[in-house]
């Protein structure tokens, strides 16, 4: 984004951060896809009163993450 002269939010929810992406055509399935791991950024940095993650959604959230690293 900054090499496209894109101003980078502070921010941890990736949806604005992909909303930006769109603006400059970046954006692939997969990379919209990591959407869902926002409250995972925020909750890392912020913990707190967060609910507990079940085993099904932390492995969906590994497998979203390979995913974008693997492309």
């Amino acid at each position: 984004m900054v090499f496209h002269g894109i101003d980078i939010p502070y921010t941890h929810n990736i949806g604005r951060l992909l909303l930006l992406c769109e603006r400059i055509d970046l954006c692939t399935e997969e990379i919209i896809e990591v959407k869902i791991l926002t409250p995972y950024a925020i909750t890392l940095r912020y913990p707190g009163n967060e609910d507990d993650i079940t085993e099904i959604e932390a492995d969906q959230s590994v497998q979203i993450a390979e995913k974008l690293r693997a492309s």
